[in-house]
C-alpha cells in the first residue's frame, strides 16, 4: 500500500510538472522614423526602423514591465538595436511611466528615442503635442498586449534643446501604431 501511494504521488508530480507553461516571449511590433519636418536649419531623416522583434533575437534587447501606483498600472518599455559592426548604427525607443488605467499618461511618463550619438526626450501627453510635452501616447492592454499609437513633435534633443525632430510613422507625419507581447506585471 505504501508503495501504490509514493507512485501515485511521483505519478502526480511528473503530470503536474508538465502541464506548467512558460511565460510568452516578450516581443514587440512598431515601426518608426525620426524626421526633420519643419525643423532649421533642414537636415535628412534618419532611417525607418521596423521592429518585429523578439528579445534577445536579431540584435534586439526588448524589455517591459508594469508597476502599481496607488490604483494605477505604469507601463516602461524598449527596443535596443545594437548593430555588431557600427556603433552609429544603433538605435533605441522607450516610453517610460506610462500609465495604463487612465486616459491621460502621467505626469512621469517620458519618451525618448536615440538615433546614434543622438538622444530625443519628451513628457507625454494625452492631447496635441505642446512646446513642454511634445509627445502623444495613447495606450491600452488586452489580454496581456499593450498597444496603442505614439506621436512626438518637435521633441528636442537632450544635448541641444534647438535641434527637434518628429518621431512619426516611416516617410509620414503620422502616429506610430505598436504592439508590446509578454509585459512582466500585467
Amino acid at each position: 500500500m505504501r508503495c501504490l501511494i509514493v507512485l501515485a504521488l511521483v505519478a502526480a508530480s511528473c503530470l503536474f510538472a508538465c502541464v506548467e507553461e512558460d511565460p510568452a516571449p516578450l516581443y514587440m511590433d512598431l515601426d518608426y522614423q525620426v524626421r526633420c519636418i519643419d525643423c532649421e536649419p533642414r537636415t535628412p531623416d534618419d532611417d525607418p526602423h521596423e521592429i518585429e522583434a523578439i528579445d534577445g533575437e536579431g540584435n534586439f534587447t526588448i524589455d517591459c514591465n508594469a508597476t502599481r501606483r496607488g490604483g494605477d498600472r505604469l507601463v516602461s518599455f524598449s527596443a535596443l538595436y545594437r548593430d555588431p559592426e557600427r556603433e552609429d548604427d544603433n538605435f533605441s525607443i522607450s516610453v517610460v511611466q506610462a500609465n495604463l488605467d487612465s486616459g491621460d499618461p502621467g505626469g512621469s511618463c517620458r519618451l525618448g528615442v536615440t538615433e546614434g550619438d543622438n538622444r530625443y526626450e519628451g513628457k507625454c501627453t494625452a492631447g496635441d503635442p505642446t512646446t513642454e510635452e511634445p509627445c502623444q501616447i495613447e495606450l491600452e492592454e488586452e489580454d496581456g498586449i499593450v498597444s496603442g499609437s505614439l506621436l512626438c513633435d518637435n521633441v528636442p534633443n537632450l544635448s541641444s534643446t534647438l535641434i527637434t525632430r518628429y518621431v512619426v510613422e516611416p516617410g509620414s507625419s503620422d502616429p506610430v501604431e505598436f504592439e508590446v507581447h509578454g509585459c512582466s506585471g500585467l
